[in-house]
């Protein structure tokens, strides 16, 4: 990661990126899981609804503490909310330097997990714990800036879809290496399993504007928070290396005008 972000610069840009995680909240221990070989898990927040604000409103107390913890451990959280089903929460991290946020990101699940432990409860973020769970990501975006003009070289508002040409390049660089990406995004055999009919992971290689089911989804809504996420990896993925590879594919795609 520390090269591509040192090649990002002599290429005349800053990187910018964000990692986003879902993770489910068991009811059980370290002891109890293995006593259960875990399997009929008990959840926590059981009545859980996605983005509910009654869920929200009931566990307050759980999320305002968690979230008390990490900003105290200096990880900047942007939001912290309920999820997808009964048991998962989702945290969005603020965009930092690259680097940065990808320490971010491996704190921010060290912390979670000890939180849960520390209360008798357990943290998962394998991307796919059964087919009553819903596919747990780890997405990631990321965006460049000119380091000559300090603004947002992803952005052009008079473009199709407020995508600059050297965006385009970008992510066709990165489109260009999937599947081989999974190597370094979702290089566990769970990982694989996230990828399957009823999940909300990607199944096709595509990108789209705004759009939940797609491989890369764009958001365009002003130019200083034009930017592009990957939806490929899963929450248990290496966060240095999936980074490095979302980095390394999209300056090659620029370096060779994809």
């Amino acid at each position: 990661l520390k090269r591509q972000v040192e090649k990002a610069a002599a290429l005349g840009f800053e990187v910018e990126a964000a990692f986003e995680f879902e993770v489910i909240i068991l009811d059980e221990t370290a002891d109890t899981l293995r006593a259960k070989g875990f399997s009929n898990l008990k959840l926590f927040a059981a009545d859980n609804r996605c983005w509910s604000g009654q869920t929200a409103a009931t566990y307050a107390p759980f999320i305002a503490d968690l979230e008390n913890l990490l900003i105290r451990g200096g990880v900047d959280v942007h939001a912290l909310a309920v999820e997808l089903g009964p048991g998962c929460l989702e945290a969005t991290l603020r965009h930092k330097p690259a680097m940065a946020a990808a320490d971010d990101a491996a704190f921010f699940r060290m912390f979670t997990k000890a939180f849960c432990r520390q209360r008798n409860l357990t943290a998962s973020f394998m991307p796919l714990m059964g087919t009553a769970f819903p596919g747990l990501g780890g997405h990631v975006s990321v965006s460049l800036k000119s380091k000559k003009t300090a603004k947002n070289a992803f952005a052009d508002q008079t473009a199709p879809h407020g995508l600059s040409t050297l965006a385009r390049n970008f992510l066709a660089g990165v489109i260009d290496i999937v599947p081989e990406a999974f190597a370094m995004c979702a290089q566990t055999v769970n990982a694989y399993r996230r990828f399957a009919p009823g999940s909300w992971a990607p199944k096709t290689i595509s990108w789209s504007p705004y759009n939940y089911t797609t491989a890369i989804r764009i958001a365009c809504e002003s130019e200083t928070l034009t930017r592009m996420e990957c939806r490929l990896p899963g929450a248990d993925c290496n966060v240095f290396l999936t980074l490095a590879m979302l980095l390394g594919a999209g300056l090659d795609g620029l370096e060779r005008k994809l």
